[in-house]
């Protein structure tokens, strides 16, 4: 049965060694970069967190900071940690995406009724603008307490049985599919900055 997810989690826990410097506190719009996403998130999500060890970036989105249970583990440590902490479908997102669409985001949650909701791209998928459910917390955790090197998340998607939305379904919402765009570098952020 198809039910309205009300729960979103914004995944800041990474390094940022890439940038330089930490991603989710870059000034996007006269404010952190996190701060946007939150901004975003908000009317459409009731229960919204940020998952990272540092509190000055929960504390620049305004929000309540939940911990890695499984600390350098990736970002399926994150998703993790945010379905264990809500206990409830979960709309998860990286802090690194400053063009989020809220419609697309809105047909993501009203329209999952399985284990996971995962959009396609063009190069492949986006595990970290999806929806996950509390059931996938033992095999996720199976994953994280396992062998050092963690699979790739897409066998741990197949494996799991994700849905999946086509490209050509995003396209609907967002024709540029700007809204799965991150800043891994200095030269991402100031590429998409300038981009129509």
């Amino acid at each position: 049965m198809t039910s309205i997810v009300r729960c979103a989690a914004i995944l800041a826990g990474g390094k940022s060694s890439r940038m330089g410097r930490e991603k989710a506190l870059l000034p996007f719009e006269n404010k952190p970069l996190i701060a946007r996403i939150a901004e975003i998130l908000t009317p459409i999500f009731p229960q919204i967190c940020v998952v990272t060890s540092k509190i000055e970036v929960a504390d620049a989105a305004n929000l309540p900071m939940v911990r890695d249970r499984f600390p350098n583990r990736g970002p399926l440590g994150g998703i993790h940690a945010a379905l264990s902490h809500f206990e409830a479908p979960t709309f998860i997102v990286a802090c690194d995406m400053p063009f989020l669409n809220a419609d697309f985001m809105r047909f993501l949650a009203q329209n999952f009724n399985g284990v996971a909701l995962v959009p396609q791209n063009d190069g492949g998928f986006e595990p970290l603008h999806a929806v996950y459910a509390p059931q996938n917390i033992p095999i996720f955790e199976s994953h994280l307490r396992g062998a050092e090197r963690m699979p790739p998340l897409r066998s741990i998607l197949q494996e799991i049985d994700a849905q999946w939305v086509s490209v050509e379904v995003a396209r609907r919402f967002d024709p540029a599919l700007k809204c799965f765009s991150n800043w891994n570098t200095p030269q991402d952020a100031a590429n998409l900055i300038n981009s129509p």
